[in-house]
């Protein structure tokens, strides 16, 4: 086998015929002059079995890339989402889920409501109307002219009635953002006879509840509910 063995003035490895022990031979990389020193034992034999049996390794590599190995980092997809994470700016950490169903619950409420509130507008328009073509014996002007208030009440009621219900629509089914705050906001004000009880009874559930879908309007899972 060659001889194989390092030059004295650089580290530049020389290889030689094995009958060349004894003789000078010249570094191709610096030049100097070098004995060729005798073949060893060591150097000529090959590596033997109990030393190549020990370098092979039968069990799994732990460098190797494989999703069973036990010691390969995680990926970058493997890492969880940290409890402690910064949530959004005016993030309130509730999933979409419960925004969609805290939504829907105040503009359901409402939509109800005004539903109730047109029905009572489209009655006193046509009582309204009824008296005014068929006055009382001894009516006045002054009355005939409170029935036509109430009857231009009744139809600004049952057209503001019209335009929540519309609002409210969009709110359920997410279709405009911008009309379901037309419709929280109407739906917040029953215009139906505000002397009477069952309205103002009406009034006091509308405006707690219409408040509570401007919340939700307001926050930004409520807004990612009409994207």
């Amino acid at each position: 086998m060659p001889i194989e063995f390092l030059c004295t003035a650089c580290p530049k490895k020389l290889r030689v015929p094995d009958n060349s022990a004894g003789k000078q031979v010249k570094c191709p990389s610096c030049g100097q002059l070098q004995v060729i020193p005798a073949a060893t034992a060591s150097s000529q034999a090959p590596p033997s079995d109990d030393i190549v049996s020990s370098m092979r390794s039968d069990g799994p590599n732990p460098f190797a890339d494989d999703l069973d190995n036990p010691f390969q980092s995680p990926g970058p997809d493997a890492s969880a989402p940290s409890p402690y994470a910064a949530k959004p700016r005016g993030s309130s950490g509730m999933t979409q889920e419960t925004a969609k169903v805290l939504l829907t619950i105040p503009a359901a409420i409402l939509l109800v409501i005004q539903a109730i509130n047109f029905c009572f507008s489209a009655l006193m328009i046509c009582g309204m109307l009824y008296i005014m073509l068929n006055p009382p014996q001894g009516a006045k002007d002054d009355q005939q002219m409170l029935f036509l208030g109430m009857a231009v009440g009744g139809g600004v009621a049952t057209i503001m009635s019209i335009g929540a219900i519309v609002g409210l629509g969009n709110a359920i089914f997410r279709k405009s953002y911008a009309f379901s705050w037309v419709g929280m906001i109407l739906g917040m004000m029953p215009c139906t006879l505000m002397f009477s009880c069952l309205t103002m009874l009406v009034a006091l559930i509308a405006f707690p509840v219409g408040i509570w879908g401007i919340v939700m309007l307001c926050l930004p899972e409520g807004k990612a509910q009409f994207r």
